[in-house]
């Protein structure tokens, strides 16, 4: 499925920081079943220059059903899911 939208770097930090603009895109895609896609590489770069506080919003962005993170091909990181409070 083609993405609606791609959010680079600056679009993922504008998020973790309750920019309304891109809570509205993803809104608009949920709304019309469509995916917005997150390379990979802008999702780690925000990661590394975001506090430390912010990392669950990052959380909760890559549980929106509309969201996809594209990896290129073979390049997949392992994830490690922190548990408890």
């Amino acid at each position: 499925m083609t993405p609606m939208h791609i959010l680079d770097t600056g679009a993922v930090m504008a998020y973790a920081h309750g920019t309304d603009q891109v809570g509205a895109v993803l809104a608009d895609a949920a709304d019309a079943t469509m995916t917005v896609t997150i390379p990979g590489t802008c999702l780690l770069e925000a990661y590394s220059l975001l506090d430390a506080a912010e990392h669950d919003l990052l959380r909760i962005l890559l549980d929106h059903p509309a969201i996809t993170v594209s990896w290129p091909a073979g390049r997949r990181p392992a994830v490690h899911r922190r548990d408890g409070p």
